[in-house]
């Protein structure tokens, strides 16, 4: 059993956890799904196109979409989470993500049916 001791320190409240050790499988679990999210936007990333129109006008901007796989790496939704402000990039960024499907299947470690994702996509011009 892990017990909690409330302390304060310059003012500031905080706990300290005695006793805890973190269990190895959460953190083979954690860094399992950080490398299989990483994988995921790289994808993306490859499968993004820069709009012509939005490259000849200048505009940059980052959209926030948020999209659920299911555990075969099928895409069940994209949405726009966060708009650009600028329609062209934000369905680019939609089209992106599209794009990119099927994903890598859900490592089965993971014991997950579907994840949710929010990514942001970057339109930027060099």
């Amino acid at each position: 059993m892990k017990t909690m001791e409330s302390c304060v320190v310059q003012d500031t409240p905080c706990a300290v956890v005695q006793n805890f050790q973190p269990l190895q499988s959460q953190v083979n679990r954690d860094n399992l799904l950080q490398e299989y999210i990483c994988k995921l936007k790289a994808e993306i990333e490859r499968k993004k196109n820069y709009p012509q129109i939005a490259r000849r006008k200048g505009i940059e901007g980052v959209v926030k979409v948020q999209f659920c796989i299911s555990n075969d790496g099928r895409l069940k939704t994209v949405t726009i989470a966060a708009s650009s402000g600028c329609p062209i990039l934000d369905n680019e960024a939609v089209m992106s993500v599209r794009k990119a499907s099927p994903f890598l299947c859900i490592p089965e470690e993971l014991g997950k049916e579907e994840l949710n994702m929010n990514v942001g996509i970057t339109f930027k011009l060099l």
